[in-house]
């Protein structure tokens, strides 16, 4: 922070941002050992340092943090509503410009600081243009109208970065993507695949083959028309490349550029008076008259040729000509004309065009888009139309096209035919430069950023980013119209999964559904084949491996030519597939850490991602790195589960298991006391034949916990926590898990602390009232072990507790079983409780307790206790009975 400030304090008091050497320098003098450079390596996206000035300056995110910058702040926001208010009036242009900024009447030094804020954040501009006196203009981009119900500067901000403003100890958090700021935030607008219009959009290094081709197009005034060619493949970036020689032209003002657009023409006569017709009125609506004049005689040439097909062999449609002289900028100039104008041949009216354009000062250049996307007889027809009218003088066509598609049109059966018949008619032909990895690179290094925005909203591996995108994920890209696409789909995607899917995963995987979605397509079938460990393979038998190896190279030879980029992709996300490619095995143990960390290779996380949403019970990730980061925090802690209900916290437990080599050191008192009040709160019972049960998963997470501590800590943390716990059931849990209890003990003490432990909770325990016993649900087991250590004092205390009746009836319900059984193949569980008769008889003297056993059950309507409580006593007073000799010495039917 001291960095940042004083950095705003040289901008603010220079105007200029300091240089790295002279802030280094003056911190240095004062007796501070900071590293500047350190700390914008470590805050990229806040601040940055310029390579070729070495001068260090803020992003708009960091002035947020510098109390001092507030005042610019507000000027921001200022500006910002007033964008809205021209942004919703629809009498004024939707644009925003450095007399608008001066209308503010701001302090002369803010609105220095905010003009040059403005134009670098640029969040609230579209496409615009600077000019060398320092004036600007930018239309208002949509997004500023997100702003508008922005009621601070803390709002504004928040709607800014998509969530909220970083604090300061967030900062060393937030780690950008990628070499360039974090300029997204939120859920940006998307990209609609648009070409680029301006110079300063240019990130391909364009503007100086565009001006060279503006140059070649306008040379020779007055000379004859020539035809050039610009071509590449799909998405290479020809659109833009014309627009930015459009600007070339119209900033030396070197020619009149005309745009035709050749798409949703019905024929090719059409196509001939609609080229005509567009010529014609794009050069009637400049003020020059020798245009307007141009564009009158192209108008009287359109309209009779027309009925004749001069150019065409096939006759015009006779009824466009009224609809070209209807016209309003054409119909007025014809009016303007007082005599009546004689009969003229098409022959005649064409050399009146020819010398019209002969004597412009200036070449008209014709710009001819997407030729390529046409049907093969339209572009027969578009070729046809330009060698026709290719001999205007002062004129040069400019067409964009790929050249492979156009020659098949032209030839469908001889390709090197068709490419030497356009040879006849091009002149000059340039090829899009191809886009160079670094530059590509580059592009979609900003363009992720602006989709994805702040990553610190994200779990974020940056060394797994790095290695899915140098080993496949960037060679998936080949055109700025490839990145483009796939960074519109980005923002939707992480709005449904962010929270709950590892970024670098998301962004592999959005790449091949975008770039290979054959492969992607194969990727949810193979599901089980993907994320099986080694040591679960042989358990599931869904997927034998020669099964599951096959699934994952259809996968990778759905790629095709990008089959190296798909199978490098796969091993990294699905690191359990590299078994079958001779790599390394991951064991079961693995999920759990790819659980926690959020990474596909888990089939939960898969499932996430793949429906685009939580399945049913599945707890949030924020959730429950919520209750890890809450471990040593009581209030925090006893807060969040007093927030679940007994599903959301079973599944709480299961997942914090997942953080085992993370469990804090100090502090954990607070999580076993809590964890254990709440124990009770599980459901009890079992809903199928392999369910465990919930009751145990406290003494899961416990253990795991307490397993990091010397035992030292362990006795003492024990003892420290034996008050809060409210059951003796829960104490005597934690109790025996420290101890040497055979098959309960995991020796986290001494033995001699394990001893006195177990001596002072069973004093306790003996020593305490029937009533609070009775609410005691692991009774039976309590009463064994207490027998186990203090055997005499047991039997006697047992003597007085039996005769409490409702001590008696929690005494048989704990030593009630409940039993669940499946039929292989059926849905259906079957429930059945067992009383252990001799568990009980072990304790209590048969004859003693079957006297009891019969006057409770006289003393109990059993239509008003639960079913178990219900089944104890009934098999009780069977047992009972059978006892006393009333019936056959057999078993009960159970």
């Amino acid at each position: 922070m001291e960095v940042f400030r004083r950095v705003y304090a040289h901008w603010h008091s220079t105007g200029q941002w300091p240089r790295l050497s002279v802030l280094q320098r003056e911190l240095a003098s004062e007796g501070s050992d900071i590293s500047v450079r350190a700390v914008a390596n470590d805050a990229r996206g806040f601040l940055e340092i310029e390579s070729q000035s070495e001068s260090v300056s803020l992003s708009l995110r960091a002035l947020a943090l510098v109390p001092a910058a507030r005042d610019l702040l507000d000027a921001y926001f200022k500006a910002v509503c007033a964008m809205v208010d021209r942004y919703r009036d629809p009498a004024v242009d939707a644009t925003y410009t450095s007399d608008d900024l001066k209308a503010l009447a701001l302090d002369p030094t803010i609105e220095r600081e905010l003009n040059a804020v403005l134009r670098s954040d640029h969040w609230p501009f579209g496409s615009g243009n600077e000019s060398t006196d320092g004036s600007w203009s930018f239309e208002i981009a949509d997004r500023v109208m997100g702003a508008a119900k922005a009621g601070t500067v803390d709002d504004l901000l928040a709607i800014r970065f998509g969530d909220r403003n970083p604090s300061e100890e967030e900062l060393n958090a937030a780690t950008p993507i990628s070499s360039p700021p974090l300029i997204g935030g939120g859920v940006p607008t998307v990209d609609a695949d648009e070409p680029i219009a301006d110079f300063g959009d240019d990130l391909l290094d364009r503007v100086k083959m565009a001006k060279a081709l503006a140059s070649q197009a306008t040379a020779q005034v007055g000379g004859g028309g020539f035809v050039v060619g610009i071509t590449g493949p799909w998405g290479c970036g020809k659109t833009s490349l014309l627009n930015l020689i459009e600007n070339a032209i119209d900033e030396t003002n070197s020619g009149y550029v005309i745009r035709f657009d050749p798409w949703l023409f019905s024929s090719s006569e059409e196509l001939v008076l609609r080229f005509l017709r567009e010529i014609s009125a794009q050069l009637a609506s400049e003020p020059d008259e020798s245009l307007t004049d141009v564009a009158l005689r192209l108008s009287d040439y359109a309209q009779i040729i027309a009925p004749l097909g001069a150019l065409i062999t096939v006759p015009f449609l006779a009824p466009l000509a009224p609809i070209l002289a209807s016209s309003t900028k054409l119909a007025r100039f014809k009016k303007s004309k007082e005599e009546a104008k004689p009969v003229v041949s098409a022959a005649d009216q064409r050399a009146k065009v020819l010398e019209a354009l002969k004597g412009l000062d200036r070449r008209l250049v014709v710009l001819i888009d997407d030729l390529d996307r046409l049907q093969a007889q339209e572009i027969r027809d578009v070729v046809r139309l330009v060698k026709l009218v290719a001999d205007f003088p002062n004129t040069t066509y400019v067409l964009a096209y790929d050249q492979m598609k156009v020659a098949a049109a032209l030839e469908p059966n001889d390709l090197a035919g068709g490419l030497e018949y356009l040879e006849k008619i091009v002149q000059l032909s340039h090829d899009v430069p191809r886009v160079g990895p670094e530059q590509l690179s580059k592009v979609l290094g900003n363009a992720l950023n602006e989709a994805v925005g702040d990553v610190s909203r994200y779990q974020f591996d940056a060394d797994a980013y790095t290695n899915l995108f140098n080993d496949g994920v960037q060679s998936l890209f080949r055109t700025v119209r490839d990145v483009r696409r796939y960074t519109n789909v980005l923002p939707t995607t992480l709005a449904l999964v962010g929270d709950e899917v590892e970024l670098a995963d998301v962004l592999a995987l959005e790449a091949l559904r975008v770039r290979l979605p054959t492969s992607f397509s194969l990727i949810a079938p193979a599901r089980d084949a993907l994320t099986t460990t080694s040591q679960l393979l042989s358990a599931q038998g869904s997927v034998p491996d020669a099964e599951a190896k096959q699934q994952i190279e259809a996968i990778i030879d759905a790629a095709g030519s990008f089959a190296p980029e798909a199978r490098a992709i796969i091993r990294r996300l699905f690191p359990a597939t590299q078994r079958h490619f001779g790599g390394s095995h991951f064991g079961s143990e693995w999920l759990g850490t790819w659980r926690r960390t959020l990474r596909v290779a888990n089939p939960e996380v898969l499932d996430i991602y793949l429906n685009k949403a939580l399945p049913p019970g599945v707890l949030s990730a924020n959730l429950v790195k919520r209750a890890f980061l809450a471990l040593v925090d009581r209030q925090a802690l006893s807060n969040l589960l007093d927030s679940l209900d007994s599903e959301e916290l079973e599944a709480v437990l299961d997942r914090l298991e997942e953080y085992e080599n993370e469990f804090p050191t100090e502090g954990t008192e607070v999580a076993v006391s809590l964890l254990y009040k709440h124990r009770r709160r599980l459901r009890t019972g079992k809903r199928h034949v392999f369910d465990l049960g919930a009751d145990h998963k406290v003494a899961r997470v416990v253990l795991r916990i307490l397993r990091r501590l010397e035992p030292s800590e362990v006795a003492r943390l024990v003892r420290q926590v034996l008050p809060e716990i409210p059951s003796f059931s829960d104490s005597g849990d934690l109790v025996r898990m420290v101890g040497y209890r055979e098959d309960s003990g995991s020796k986290l003490v001494s033995e001699t602390d394990a001893s006195a432990l177990e001596t002072e909770l069973i004093g306790a325990l003996l020593a305490a009232d029937a009533g609070r016993l009775a609410a005691e649900p692991d009774l039976i087991r309590l009463i064994y072990w207490a027998r186990a250590v203090e055997p005499d004092q047991t039997a006697i205390t047992l003597k007085r507790l039996i005769a409490d009746d409702d001590f008696l009836v929690a005494l048989l319900r704990s030593a009630t079983r409940e039993y669940v059984s499946q039929t292989p193949g059926e849905a259906a569980v079957r429930r059945r409780f067992e009383l252990s008769w001799d568990a009980l008889t072990a304790l209590v003297p048969e004859p003693a307790l079957s006297e009891r056993v019969e006057e409770v059950h006289r003393a109990t309507d059993l239509t008003t206790v639960d079913a178990h409580t219900a089944e104890a006593l009934t098999q009780a007073i069977d047992w009972a009975a059978a006892a006393n000799g009333e019936q056959e010495e057999t078993t009960p039917d159970q």
